[in-house]
């Protein structure tokens, strides 16, 4: 393997950023809380199964103890560490209507609208609403699904069939169904304990959706992609519920035929964890309901970060957490204490899905985006934290998941905050004062190289190719919105061509945190996003939310069109009128909100109607 490594440090560094540290008196004995990373290994890529349940849990229980024992310190009983889910996009560029913001083209990603060219399907609280969306003189609601008890909806649509997904609330006693105990009782301890759900309809008839399947699986939904009919959602169930508990298995259940998961079908390697989650990636085939689901269950820490592909799923598993050490257990090898993410690589076609390979890198990703499949070989971008600062890598690894090239230690004191892999060329924003841009080249997966680095103010939290030559950022400086155009046609020389920066006291955009936030279609020239503003007026404030919408070229930058609001006062916010996402169809602008739809004229931006949601 050939590594490179960059020191882009520059003079005295300003004040470390900590994630804590903590003096605490435990009888009478002092405790230095260090932020640090747990020893993880790299597995021999050949995950094990267990042959009983009395072997899964020994393996849980043993592995666990040894994991606190070592990184918290015997005495202690502290609870794991805040699960981090972070979760950016090709635009398929059709001039009739457009589709969800995605990373890779053929893998579409579950949003709370979604657009066939003539409805739309529209998440809003409970309830999913099919409307007549083309032509704005027809436009109205034709249904209104009522789903009860969840939250964070995602959305597909797969021709006919309308794909309703998300978590519902389940609050349980003792392993008692809270709505099967005597209200007169008395109330036993509860813990929480939620289900992930898929409902497939049959939408043919809009005004009368049909529903033709209903699937559960016991846990936390961690994201989903669907590829051709194939549906894929990773769930994350804790193996040890609450802590009165012993080991329970995941349990699927399709349209009321219980499938429990057996403790000789999960797949394990030897890494040891302060906690072990269930993972489990279940295919459904969305168009016929008659297929069963099938499903691969392994365990580990817990899946925060996904990347899929045409034929690959990439879990990334992080490995760090709170080290307490006593005196002279400061002493311990450093290489133990670099925080990393275990990758497990899982194929997929069509409903099978298989976990074929895993392995290790140092550090944790930021998103999805910092992650890419190219030409067989897996590119991650990490940042790692330590006691001394923070240093950003990026790791190329075959299919095996072992590295074959690497570089290291780019722009010391910083993080990325944010990745985007185009072919063999990968971009890369971090951030301290000013806006490191770096461009490196992955034409030679064993030898990757740093090209070129453009220092500029402010920083990118997401970027998307224009073209082949050039780069959209979105980000921040001096806490307003800034776009960036940059030139990346000599690799070495990357050039900042334009920029525009959203004038106010404070802007924000969802799309920093939500690619799917952003509209863009490189053959209308146009792009569309959210935006949140502080504007002072005297001794007042105006708070401005709405959609921006511009005209983007290379030759010309970007050219503000014009916004559309749906505030109807300016004084105070109301966040059911927030515009969440904006698409088209044929020459009309829709912007969504929980509140309602609003249709406006591509061109002009004038009103041409409203769908109120209830």
């Amino acid at each position: 393997m050939i590594k490179a490594v960059i020191d882009m440090s520059e003079g005295t560094s300003r004040n470390s950023i900590f994630f804590g540290i903590t003096t605490a008196i435990v009888l009478g004995v002092a405790l230095i809380v260090v932020i640090s990373a747990a020893a993880t290994t790299a597995g021999d890529n050949s995950l094990k199964t267990f042959d009983s349940y009395d072997e899964l849990s020994n393996f849980i229980n043993q592995n666990t103890e040894k994991a606190w024992n070592t990184y918290y310190g015997t005495a202690l009983g502290l609870l794991p560490g805040e699960r981090f889910s972070m979760a950016a996009t090709q635009d398929t560029g059709s001039n009739q209507y457009s589709n969800t913001n995605i990373q890779v083209s053929g893998v579409d990603e579950g949003d709370l609208v979604k657009n066939d060219g003539t409805y739309l399907y529209v998440a809003s609280n409970n309830f999913v609403y099919i409307m007549k969306a083309y032509p704005v003189g027809e436009a109205e609601i034709l249904a209104k699904i009522e789903i009860n008890g969840t939250w964070n909806l995602d959305l597909y649509i797969n021709g006919d069939n309308l794909i309703v997904l998300g978590n519902q609330q389940a609050w349980l006693y003792y392993g008692v169904a809270r709505s099967s105990l005597d209200s007169a009782s008395i109330m036993p301890s509860y813990w929480y304990q939620p289900t992930t759900f898929v409902n497939v309809y049959d939408v043919s008839d809009r005004t009368a959706p049909k529903l033709e399947r209903e699937l559960e699986i016991n846990g936390t939904l961690a994201g989903s992609r669907l590829i051709e009919d194939y549906l894929y959602v990773v769930v994350n169930k804790p193996a040890i519920p609450n802590w009165n508990a012993s080991v329970e298995l995941p349990v699927i259940t399709n349209n009321n035929e219980t499938i429990p998961v057996s403790a000789n079908e999960v797949k394990y390697s030897e890494v040891s964890a302060t906690s072990y989650d269930f993972i489990t990636i279940v295919a459904i085939n969305t168009a016929n309901s008659a297929v069963e689901p099938t499903y691969e269950t392994f365990l580990a820490n817990y899946a925060s970060t996904m990347y899929v592909s045409q034929t690959n799923m990439y879990l990334a598993v992080p490995k760090y957490g709170v080290r307490i050490l006593f005196g002279p257990e400061l002493a311990t090898n450093a290489d133990d204490l670099r925080e990393r993410t275990v990758i497990y690589r899982i194929g997929l076609d069509g409903k099978t899905v298989k976990v074929e390979a895993e392995g290790t890198v140092p550090g944790t990703v930021l998103n999805q985006f910092s992650m890419d499949e190219y030409n067989g070989y897996f590119r991650i971008a990490t940042t790692e934290w330590d006691t001394n600062g923070t240093i950003n890598n990026l790791y190329v690894l075959n299919p095996k998941l072992e590295t074959v090239g690497a570089v290291e230690g780019l722009a010391k004191g910083e993080r990325i905050y944010s990745a985007r892999f185009v072919e063999d060329r990968c971009y890369i924003v971090t951030y301290r004062q000013v806006d490191p841009f770096f461009a490196i080249d992955l034409s030679n997966p064993a030898a990757p190289q740093v090209m070129g680095i453009l220092k500029i103010p402010g920083f990118s939290t997401y970027m998307h190719p224009y073209d082949e030559n050039t780069i959209i950022g979105i980000g921040t400086e001096e806490g307003k919105v800034k776009l960036s155009m940059f030139d990346v046609s000599n690799f070495s020389n990357p050039r900042e061509i334009d920029k525009y920066i959203i004038n106010s006291l404070y802007s924000y955009t969802e799309v920093g945190s939500d690619h799917k936030a952003l509209l863009f279609d490189k053959g209308l020239d146009l792009m569309v996003f959210p935006v949140s503003m502080s504007i002072p007026t005297g001794r007042d404030w105006i708070y401005w939310q709405g959609a921006f919408v511009f005209n983007v070229t290379v030759e010309d930058g970007f050219v503000l069109r014009g916004t559309v609001t749906q505030q109807d006062d300016l004084t105070s916010t109301n966040w059911q009128q927030t515009i969440r996402r904006s698409l088209y169809i044929e020459d009309v602008l829709y912007t969504v909100s929980e509140k309602m739809v609003k249709m406006s004229a591509l061109d002009t931006l004038v009103t041409l109607g409203t769908i109120q949601l209830s």
